[in-house]
């Protein structure tokens, strides 16, 4: 973990970022792999695990924080590449959303990925984000304790709930 940490140093810069003392987020699989990671009320869950309690170091929080800053996460809008499809339609399998809180002020941003906006600068700049997440979520000794995640599509119903 300690090298990851040190490598996403290097990656979004030489001089950290430092989260403000009320950053918080929220990270939201919504399709077949549900996971959420929830700072706000301290808990994580993800398919067939229920929320459990879940506390990031301050090492932990400040590499989350500097891929949020690396990517714009501010700067973009609500809704980034929209969930809905051609005819109308939601693809459950691919929406993620993050919502953010640091220094009193909080954005939301919600997306679908797709192969075409996963290729633009937006998109890449959202993968990175979301990659060191979950590297940084699923190195956690308590996410490890875990194993793997499993799938939940096999137990969606045919219009993407549970």
């Amino acid at each position: 973990m300690r090298h990851f940490l040190l490598a996403a140093t290097f990656l979004f810069g030489t001089q950290p970022a430092q989260p403000a003392d009320d950053f918080a987020f929220r990270f939201e699989a919504k399709g077949c792999h549900y996971e959420t990671i929830d700072t706000f009320r301290g808990t994580y869950s993800r398919y067939v695990v229920e929320p459990f309690p879940l506390t990031l170091s301050g090492e932990e929080k400040a590499v989350i924080f500097q891929a949020i800053t690396a990517s714009g996460f501010f700067e973009l809008s609500t809704t980034v590449n929209p969930p809905l499809l051609s005819d109308g339609s939601i693809d459950w399998s691919d929406i993620y959303e993050i919502e953010v809180r640091n220094a009193s002020g909080r954005h939301t941003i919600s997306w679908r990925v797709s192969a075409e906006w996963s290729s633009a600068d937006e998109g890449r700049r959202i993968v990175q984000l979301v990659r060191t997440i979950q590297k940084v979520i699923g190195g956690h000794p308590d996410v490890q304790r875990l194993g793997p995640t499993g799938d939940g599509c096999i137990g969606r119903d045919s219009k993407g709930g549970r």
